[in-house]
């Protein structure tokens, strides 16, 4: 029976023990998200992104003398995965401009044919718009693999 005592004594104690220190952290989170009350925090504006144009254009075979290229474009499609980055870049140097389609590491896939040119166009040189594409998807024919991409215009 002594026994019974001194061990219900002794959880009577530990748990006294538990409960002030339960209470003095409740306190010290309360003092916490006080202090931060009173205190102005600065908040980043947040911008949100609007999507204008979502566009899927096939990419047509590369340029005769391509200066990119330096491996075999079957090769360089056959590396390539769904929805990898592609980079399309407006050729200066042809008087039509066209807009040629590059892999990320530069090689050259191929480029837009006239009227996705024309589609594309009034968004490629204007610091308003971000353009995002990558690889919709592949496809064969005649010639051989083929991609076709996508395009999304962003403001």
């Amino acid at each position: 029976m002594n026994t019974f005592l001194w061990i219900f004594s002794a959880l009577v104690v530990l748990a006294a023990i538990l409960l002030y220190f339960i209470a003095k952290n409740k306190k010290r989170a309360v003092t916490i998200t006080t202090d931060l009350e009173k205190k102005e925090v600065s908040r980043p504006l947040q911008r949100f992104i609007t999507v204008i144009q979502e566009f899927e254009f096939n990419v047509k075979g590369t340029q005769d003398n391509a200066q990119r290229t330096s491996r075999n474009r079957q090769m360089l499609l056959l590396d390539m995965g769904s929805y990898d980055e592609v980079i399309l870049q407006q050729d200066r140097d042809k008087f039509n401009g066209e807009i040629v389609v590059l892999n990320e590491q530069g090689y050259d896939l191929g480029y837009l044919g006239d009227d996705d040119k024309m589609k594309i166009s009034p968004y490629m040189n204007k610091d308003l718009y971000k353009i995002e594409s990558g690889v919709k998807r592949f496809y064969r024919d005649e010639k051989g693999e083929n991609l076709s991409i996508y395009v999304t215009i962003l403001e």
